[in-house]
């Protein structure tokens, strides 16, 4: 069994990784929220992720903190 951790986070961060198809499994197979989902409030989803996943997710928010859109 893959040990997982639960986060609470953004619905909007979570659905736009979601949309991007980069939200994965171990076998790096497209997964959807529903497959790691523990319980979600109007805002902010509970999900169990593995390391590798948490790892990504942090990736992608650092990306959109630091990077500036030239619009």
């Amino acid at each position: 069994m893959t040990h997982t951790t639960t986060f609470k986070l953004p619905k909007r961060f979570l659905d736009d990784h979601e949309n991007r198809m980069c939200l994965r499994d171990a076998n790096d197979e497209v997964i959807s929220i529903e497959d790691v989902l523990v319980k979600q409030t109007k805002t902010h989803y509970f999900v169990a992720l593995t390391v590798e996943q948490a790892d990504e997710l942090m990736s992608d928010a650092d990306y959109y903190s630091t990077e500036i859109d030239d619009l």
